[in-house]
């Protein structure tokens, strides 16, 4: 008899189709109920649920080109330890893979190389066989058309997964139960907003999910998770007798605990009706301090840098025990950067990474050197080192400043709490904001500020930054609430 299983369907389809060398599995399985307001009436209810199996394929071949996989295979430097430099990985890249050789016509061994190609399919198209087989005939085709260094799936742990928290029991019930949630949180919004003075809501959209994920793969790995989110959708409208300003904010928590809607509307509610009367940002070189969830986004270029990928591709500027500033003599806090998978309820907390690994608290950087490259089982195999997974939750410890210093000073301060948008350069580290809420601080004034952009290089204001005392917690960082930049230009009028 035939299995109804999507799971069982796929693995002994793939165990019996040609050309495929290794494989993974994921079924996801989502219910979220969705609660749409349009000011303070409720224009929807909504049940959603999803069940999808994304499938990967291995496919092991001779190369294409044989030059092209050699030269690929030496191409990954890890910067040396101990001086600003590079050396090639320890062991040839396919050291570890004799089992992938073949042999040549002259009797010379050649590594085969490795493909990959992923499927994401329902489970009505996976319960058809014929379709199924076609599926997996072209992922095959397209994975046997790419040609990189061969590299091993992870196995299960000795140690087994870590337990994680990701699920939280108010919202992992019945739909009933959630939905219960999303209009008590109504309730709360709108309370909340009666209490701030010429604050209106424009809209609101509420969700809560609950995920079930089950993860396999050919090497033997068989592991599932829970988890839960909650998140909101807000548009706040402030008014007076000339004008009106919206603010919106957008929080993501995996606890209902965690997402203060309160503290979100008044925070929110302030923020719109300082933009009312924000003056337009004048030209600036100096301290900036960068507060609240608009920091966050800044630590991506540290992120790229820190990853064992930028590493094998000779584009990490980062080298083990090295600085991560260069020569610039650090002036400032010395940054220690954290991927923390075993943060409760954070936003990428989990007890195995998308490819099987087993979550973990990886201190990347301390002190502003280099620790740990942080890496899949790809990139790890091409490096010889050990695979950590991806990079998890931002874990930053608190700074030695209390956030009043920050703000202190004889010259005018640019405190920043909100951008339009923020995209740094992850290779450079240059990064222009466009600035959507401020302060300006002097003379015993605080005037608020909207327009012109910050500009400046990550690396370089990282060696004169001072961290907060003061933390926060926005679902994927847990670290300083703010952080003063010493050196950074705002464009204004």
């Amino acid at each position: 008899m035939r299995s109804t299983n999507p799971l069982e369907i796929i693995t002994q389809a793939l165990e019996r189709r040609p050309g495929v060398s290794d494989w993974q599995v994921q079924r996801t399985i989502k219910r979220s109920v969705q609660l749409f307001q349009i000011g303070s009436k409720t224009e929807a209810r909504r049940l959603v649920s999803t069940d999808q199996v994304q499938i990967t394929v291995y496919n092991d071949h001779p190369p294409h080109n044989q030059a092209g996989l050699m030269a690929a295979g030496g191409a990954g430097r890890v910067p040396e330890e101990g001086h600003r430099g590079s050396q090639a990985p320890s062991g040839d890249f396919n050291r570890c893979f004799g089992s992938n050789d073949s042999v040549g016509m002259a009797g010379t061994t050649t590594p085969l190389a490795r493909g990959a190609s992923s499927r994401i399919l329902l489970v009505e198209e996976i319960m058809d066989q014929a379709r199924l087989e076609r599926d997996l005939e072209e992922a095959v085709f397209i994975a046997g058309l790419t040609d990189n260094p061969p590299y091993s799936l992870p196995e299960p742990p000795i140690n087994g997964f870590p337990i994680v928290e990701t699920t939280d029991s108010l919202l992992a019930g019945s739909d009933d139960a959630r939905l219960k949630v999303l209009e008590t949180l109504r309730e709360r919004l709108l309370a909340a907003i009666a209490s701030e003075p010429n604050i209106h809501l424009s809209s609101a959209e509420w969700f809560a999910t609950i995920s079930e994920i089950r993860l396999c793969n050919s090497r033997g790995i068989l592991a599932g998770r829970s988890e839960t989110e909650i998140s909101c959708d807000l548009v706040l409208l402030a008014s007076n007798d000339e004008q009106i300003a919206e603010y919106h904010t957008a929080p993501q928590r995996r606890r209902l605990a965690d997402l203060d809607i309160e503290g979100i509307v008044h925070r929110s509610a302030r923020y719109a009706r300082d933009s009312l009367r924000a003056n337009l940002t004048s030209t600036h070189r100096g301290p900036v301090v960068i507060s609240g969830e608009a920091l966050v986004d800044l630590f991506a270029p540290l992120i790229f840098h820190s990853s064992a990928q930028a590493a094998y591709q000779s584009m990490s500027r980062f080298a083990l025990g090295c600085p991560i500033c260069g020569e610039q003599e650090v002036q400032g806090d010395r940054l220690t950067l954290i991927s923390n998978a075993l943060l409760p309820y954070g936003q990428a907390s989990m007890p195995f990474s998308e490819e099987g690994l087993p979550g973990e608290r990886l201190v990347v950087i301390k002190d502003h050197q280099l620790q740990a490259w942080w890496a899949g089982q790809r990139y790890a195999d091409y490096l010889n080192i050990r695979p950590t997974g991806s990079f998890a939750n931002i874990e930053i410890p608190p700074g030695t400043h209390p956030m009043q210093d920050l703000l202190d000073g004889t010259g005018p301060i640019y405190q920043l709490v909100a951008f339009s948008w923020l995209n740094p350069d992850e290779l450079t580290g240059d990064f222009v904001a466009e600035i959507k809420l401020g302060y300006r601080l002097g003379h015993g004034h605080i005037t608020p500020i909207k327009g012109g952009s910050l500009s400046g290089n990550l690396f370089g204001a990282l060696a004169a930054a001072r961290f907060s005392q003061e933390m926060q917690f926005t679902g994927g960082y847990l670290g300083p609430a703010a952080t003063r930049f010493e050196w950074s230009s705002i464009s204004g009028d």
